[in-house]
C-alpha cells in the first residue's frame, strides 16, 4: 500500500455538539466570522516544496477529509487508547484507564476528526476515529486513579536513572496546581492542524476558568509536566543533560522543540524501542541511522500558553 496522505481542508467553524454547549454565548453576542479552510491537496514535500498534484505516484492512496474539531466523548475511546499506548515508553500501564478519563472530561480537551465519519457501508462509526487530540489532566485532581501514580511513578523512576533526581521533577509531581499535558497524532498529519489544535485547547481553559469556580480552580495551573520523543544522529552522543536548544535533534512533533527550550527543567534518555534494536525502521522499512530519545520537560504555565500561541509563525 502507497504512502496515505491528507487531501482537503480544514473546518474551522465553531465545533459542534459538546463544544457549542459549552461555549454557549450570550444571546446579543456577535459569532466569530468563520476563518478560510486550510487546503491539503498538495504534497508536504519539505520546507519550501510542493509537489504538484498530477506528478502523484497512481498506486499511493489519497485521503480525502475535511478536519472538524470535537470535544472529548465516549466514542474516541479506542482511538485515543491507540495514540496513548506508547506514552510510557513501551512500559505496560492502565492506558485503557488513561483514555476513558481523557475523552471523559469534556470540557477541556480538543480533539481532530473527519466529516462524515462513516464506516464502508455509509453508516456513522460507532468508534469515532480521532487522528489527533490534545488535553491536559489535573494531576492532583486525578491522583487517586491507578495510572496517574503509574505516570507519576515513571517520571520520578526516569528522573532519578536519568537526571540526578532533580528537585523540579520530584516537586512539580505532586505540586497542587500542576497540569500533565498529553498531546498526540498520528505521524501524517498536516502541520498546518497543529496550531489550530492547540488554540482550541487554550480556549478551552480560558472558557472553564470563566465558567464555573470549581472548574476553575481545577484548571488553574502553574506548571505544565509533558513527555514526548525525539530523535537524533546515532553517530551523536547525548548526555543526560543539556543546555542546549536540541537544535541537533529531530521532534516528530515540532511544538515540542519549542517547550522544550522554554522549560524550566528537562532531561532525555534513550526509548526502550532503541535499546532493542540495532536501528529504527523508516516508513519504507529501512534501517535509519536515528537513535529515539525520550525527553520528559516541566514548564511553567504562562510559557506553556505563549509557546502554543505562537506556533503559527513556525510553519513555512
Amino acid at each position: 500500500m502507497g504512502t496515505i496522505r491528507f487531501k482537503g481542508s480544514v473546518n474551522q467553524m465553531e465545533p459542534l455538539g459538546s463544544r457549542q454547549k459549552k461555549r454557549e454565548r450570550k444571546d446579543n453576542e456577535e459569532m466569530e466570522e468563520e476563518e478560510p479552510g486550510l487546503d491539503f491537496s498538495k504534497k508536504f514535500a519539505g520546507e519550501g516544496e510542493e509537489m504538484e498534484e498530477e506528478k502523484f505516484d497512481p498506486e499511493e492512496d489519497i485521503f480525502n477529509a475535511e478536519f472538524e474539531f470535537y470535544d472529548p466523548d465516549a466514542s474516541q475511546f479506542h482511538s485515543v487508547k491507540n495514540l496513548i499506548n506508547g506514552l510510557l515508553d513501551g512500559l505496560s500501564f492502565r492506558s485503557s484507564q488513561l483514555a476513558d478519563i481523557v475523552v471523559n472530561q469534556s470540557v477541556v480537551g480538543t480533539m481532530v476528526g473527519v466529516a462524515d465519519d462513516e464506516d464502508n457501508a455509509g453508516r456513522p462509526n460507532k468508534d469515532k476515529n480521532v487522528f489527533a487530540f490534545a488535553t491536559i489532566l489535573n494531576l492532583t485532581l486525578y491522583r487517586d486513579k491507578d495510572v496517574i501514580k503509574e505516570i507519576k511513578k515513571f517520571i520520578l523512576d526516569k528522573n532519578k536513572a536519568h537526571n540526578d533526581e532533580d528537585e523540579s521533577f520530584i516537586t512539580a509531581v505532586d505540586a497542587p496546581r500542576v497540569g500533565f499535558f498529553i498531546n498526540e497524532r498520528i505521524l501524517n498529519v498536516p502541520p498546518q492542524l497543529v496550531p489550530i489544535l492547540h488554540k482550541q485547547l487554550l480556549e478551552d481553559l480560558k472558557w472553564v476558568r470563566e465558567q464555573d469556580e470549581e472548574d476553575s480552580r481545577a484548571f488553574t495551573f502553574d506548571y505544565i509536566i509533558g513527555i514526548s520523543k525525539c530523535h537524533k544522529d546515532a553517530g551523536s552522543k547525548s548526555k543526560k543533560k543539556s543546555t542546549g536548544a536540541f537544535d541537533d535533534y529531530l521532534f516528530p512533533k515540532f511544538e515540542d522543540h519549542e517547550l522544550l527550550k522554554a522549560s524550566e527543567a528537562h532531561f532525555l534518555f534513550q526509548a526502550h524501542s532503541t535499546r532493542n534494536l540495532s536501528g529504527l525502521t523508516n516508513l519504507e522499512g529501512e534501517m535509519s541511522d536515528q537513535i529515539c530519545y525520550r525527553l520528559v520537560y516541566v514548564i511553567t504555565y504562562d510559557k506553556f500558553v505563549e509557546v502554543l500561541s505562537n506556533l503559527e509563525g513556525l510553519i513555512g
